[in-house]
């Protein structure tokens, strides 16, 4: 039995079994946040807002739920990146996609599925409909986290004002019965949740297929943020001025970021993070990767 139970509230087609977040949630005593006041646990920067209309520009530009890069990040960019998350090396034999696919005889490229490169040309590809282990789903692990947010504040101030969006479904955030603490009985204990009601039953930016719970902080509160969130990157989010967007879908096993050509430059140059060139019309589901066949 897990350590918790993962809090699913939409019907996603894209959603199949996914690890549960909550697992952190499931091992502080109790962390509340207050509508108006800063996250408290980390002296985390960011705080809940209600104003999750600063975030309507996106999705009045976003293409149908699961479409394309552009159901995910605005279409209204110059240029895309894909980041890829690292692999657990102990199950792949290596941390990059890239290598991955070397090794298998595969061949890397922008859309390139984890489940076709991890797969010897010749043997049985596993099952696409199941997440891949060894690689971290819905969330930029926190080490290419900080890479793209250093890059990203090369192209604007660190300090200047962000807006970040949060997947309302995650365990940790709504407490239990969504999480739950085992004690040495093996009884479970109750857990509060990092999310007060106040702002669980507040407004929420809406998205085909999501919902959001949204945040308001300077670029440079990302880290702290994610810890706070029990080691939950934002999903969505983007600075005030609209120059870029990065979205970590919760489905996914990479993140897609949009911006102008120079920015995109400096993200595919970055020797932290393992990215690629996207455009908004590139699909992203299992049978995606025309190029690595079964």
């Amino acid at each position: 039995m897990g350590l918790c139970r993962h809090l699913r509230t939409d019907p996603s087609p894209l959603a199949e079994g996914r690890r549960c977040k909550g697992w952190v949630a499931a091992l502080v005593n109790s962390v509340f946040v207050s509508w108006s006041s800063r996250l408290p646990w980390y002296g985390v920067e960011a705080v809940w807002s209600s104003e999750v209309n600063e975030g309507d520009w996106i999705i009045e530009r976003l293409h149908p739920f699961g479409q394309d890069v552009g159901s995910l990040v605005p279409d209204s960019f110059a240029a895309y990146a894909r980041v890829l998350h690292p692999l657990d090396s102990a199950v792949y034999g290596a941390s990059r996609w890239a290598d991955v696919a070397a090794r298998n005889g595969r061949i890397a490229h922008p859309m390139m599925q984890l489940h076709r490169v991890s797969c010897p040309v010749g043997e049985p590809e596993p099952n696409a409909s199941q997440p891949s282990r060894g690689v971290e789903w819905g969330s930029l692990p926190a080490e290419e986290l900080e890479a793209l947010a250093s890059v990203l504040a090369r192209h604007g101030s660190p300090s200047a004002v962000c807006w970040f969006g949060v997947w309302h479904g995650y365990g940790q955030l709504h407490g239990s019965p969504a999480v739950t603490r085992f004690t040495s009985t093996g009884e479970g204990g109750h857990v509060d949740g990092i999310a007060s009601a106040e702002v669980l039953s507040g407004p929420r930016l809406r998205a085909p297929c999501r919902e959001y719970l949204v945040l308001r902080g300077p670029l440079s509160s990302i880290s702290k943020l994610e810890t706070s969130l029990g080691g939950q990157s934002p999903n969505l989010w983007w600075p005030t001025d609209h120059a870029w967007c990065v979205a970590t879908e919760i489905d996914l096993a990479w993140t897609y970021i949009g911006g102008s050509e120079v920015l995109i430059s400096d993200v595919l140059a970055d020797q932290h993070l393992e990215a690629l060139p996207a455009q908004s019309s590139d699909r992203f589901s299992y049978d995606s990767d025309l190029l690595n066949r079964p």
